[in-house]
């Protein structure tokens, strides 16, 4: 991280399975919207795409992780800065920390403090 700047949720996006989206229209923050609503998760295709692709433990461990986040998100700032790198003059991809941005972005947060990095993370 060479720095951190305050950037609008617009100008922020997030890679899922090779396909980048707006943060307030990723994947991640619809299952955890879904979570929210005590809506079933089992046809949500991060749900189903995540259960397609990994093998059963890989599954668990994901499933296990991404609830107890859901379950304890502190959603102060200082908890967590999430790395992005600049995709172009306005946007920022996000390498690290996706989920809990999008549940900050989830839980009404339009801007975000991103650390800026150097390197994309493949």
């Amino acid at each position: 991280i060479f720095g951190t700047m305050i950037v609008d949720e617009e100008q922020i996006l997030v890679e899922n399975w090779g396909k980048l989206y707006k943060l307030g229209a990723c994947p991640q923050k619809e299952f955890f919207r879904k979570l929210d609503c005590g809506e079933d998760v089992q046809a949500d295709p991060y749900f189903t795409e995540s259960k397609k692709r990994l093998d059963d433990g890989a599954f668990e461990t994901w499933l296990s992780v991404k609830l107890e986040l859901w379950k304890n998100f502190n959603q102060e700032p200082r908890d967590f800065t999430p790395i992005a790198i600049r995709h172009s003059i306005k946007r920022f991809v996000v390498q690290d920390g996706a989920h809990r941005l999008s549940l900050r972005s989830l839980r009404g947060y339009n801007a975000h403090t991103l650390g800026i990095g150097l390197w994309e993370y493949n």
